[in-house]
Formats: C-alpha cells, sequence, structure tokens
C-alpha cells in the first residue's frame, strides 16, 4: 500500500515558488516570441520542481503549465492543451523515476544524464506521435499551411526540450549540496 503525499511546508513553498517561477518566465518571455526560450526555461523548471519537490507537486505542474501558458496567450490550438500537458509529464516522470529523485551525490551523475537524454527524445516522441500524427489531422483537421506549421512545431525534435534538459542537470548538479529537506521521499 502507498503512503498517502503528505506534504511539508518546505515543499508547499518550493512548489508554490515554481509555479510563481513558470508564470513569470512565460509572463517575461512570451512578448519576445522565441518559443525556444519560454519553453526552455519552462522544461527547466519543470524538471526541478518534480526533483526538488517530489511526484505529487511536479506532476500537477506538468499537467497546469500548458493551461497556464493560455493566460499568457502562449501556446497552441486549446484542443491540443491536453495533449502537450501529457507530454510535460512524460518529461518529468522520465526525470524522476530514472533518477530516482536523487542529485546530491557524485554518483548520481550518470542517472542524471540519461534522465536529461532519454527525457527529452521520450517528450518529443510523445509531442511527435501525440500532438503531431494523432491530435493534429484527428481533431483539428487544419489546412495544409496550418497543418505544416503544426509539424514544424511539433514533429521535429524539440530543441527547446534539450536545453531544458541540458540546463537543469547543470543547476541541479550545482545544487546538489542543497539539503535533501525538501525532497519527497
Amino acid at each position: 500500500m502507498t503512503k498517502p503525499f503528505r506534504p511539508t511546508v518546505p515543499q508547499i513553498t518550493l512548489a508554490a515558488l515554481m509555479l510563481a517561477l513558470v508564470l513569470a518566465w512565460q509572463y517575461v518571455t512570451a512578448p519576445l516570441g522565441l518559443t525556444i526560450v519560454t519553453d526552455s526555461g519552462v522544461n527547466l523548471l519543470l524538471i526541478c520542481c518534480i526533483m526538488m519537490c517530489g511526484y505529487t507537486p511536479g506532476l500537477i505542474l506538468a499537467a497546469a503549465t500548458p493551461f497556464l501558458a493560455r493566460l499568457f496567450w502562449i501556446g497552441q490550438e486549446p484542443i491540443l492543451l491536453p495533449f502537450v500537458a501529457v507530454c510535460d509529464i512524460v518529461l518529468v516522470l522520465a526525470w524522476r523515476l530514472i533518477t530516482r529523485g536523487k542529485f546530491h551525490e557524485k554518483r548520481d551523475i550518470p542517472r542524471m544524464l540519461i534522465a536529461a537524454i532519454s527525457g527529452a527524445v521520450l517528450k518529443t516522441l510523445a509531442l511527435f506521435l501525440l500532438v503531431d500524427k494523432l491530435a493534429v489531422p484527428m481533431i483539428l483537421n487544419p489546412s495544409e499551411i496550418r497543418a505544416a506549421e503544426l509539424h514544424a512545431l511539433f514533429g521535429k525534435p524539440q530543441l527547446s526540450t534539450f536545453i531544458g534538459a541540458a540546463a537543469a542537470f547543470i543547476l541541479l548538479w550545482f545544487m546538489r549540496k542543497t539539503p535533501d529537506a525538501v525532497a519527497n521521499k
């Protein structure tokens, strides 16, 4: 039997901080029109949230992020948001499961590297299959020009996912000396 999630005050505080950082990052970078900058920062914060706060806050933030992005008119068609949320969940789950939530010791480096690469590849694959191959042709039925735009956005390896994963690896490596009081065991 699994034990219920009972958050500690540091977990709640850090999760709220991550939520505020995601919203601030989207608000500041959205007007630039560079989705690679916005997406990279969001992926970084999602990974940091699940690694530092635990499963529940990390999964909630990953699921909510695409919907929160719509507050700032970032993102695609509203019908695609649940699919993008699933892809974000794939990214953070890959990180947490592969690393086992550990990033404090030198021996954790190989797992973090594997998580960075496989998480980015899995999210890109999920975006390609769920959004590009399933949602866009079956649900949206867009014009040929719009379909080409969406394919260019979701159909190719997403550089922003790799940048966000690499940045998370570097940030978590430098944070390895922080106390483990926040992590959900």
